[in-house]
């Protein structure tokens, strides 16, 4: 019975060691995500400014068709990032117990 128990106590321990490796390179992947998708928003919005600074009447009209895309995208990372942190923060609420 005592040798059972020991066991039960093993493979827990090995399923908690294993969810926090899990839990660590989740969150190690997430905060990489949203490093690498503020470069992309910043470079959404470098552009969005620069485009809108332009007196090219050309340019211009490339501008317009090409604005809503670029605000999409924007947002695409915008709400990527909002579901990245909450992750980020599932792991480590886990990790801690809470």
């Amino acid at each position: 019975m005592i040798t059972e128990q020991q066991e039960k106590v093993k493979v827990a321990e090995e399923e908690v060691k294993g969810g926090m490796k899990e839990a660590d390179l989740r969150t190690a992947l997430g905060t990489k995500c949203l490093q690498l998708r503020g470069a992309v928003m910043k470079y959404f919005e470098d552009t969005m400014n620069k485009a809108n600074g332009e007196s090219n009447p050309e340019i211009k009209a490339i501008v317009a068709k090409k604005m809503p895309e670029w605000k999409d995208g924007y947002e695409e990372h915008k709400r990527a990032m909002a579901e990245v942190t909450d992750g980020i923060k599932k792991c480590q609420d886990w990790a801690a117990g809470r």
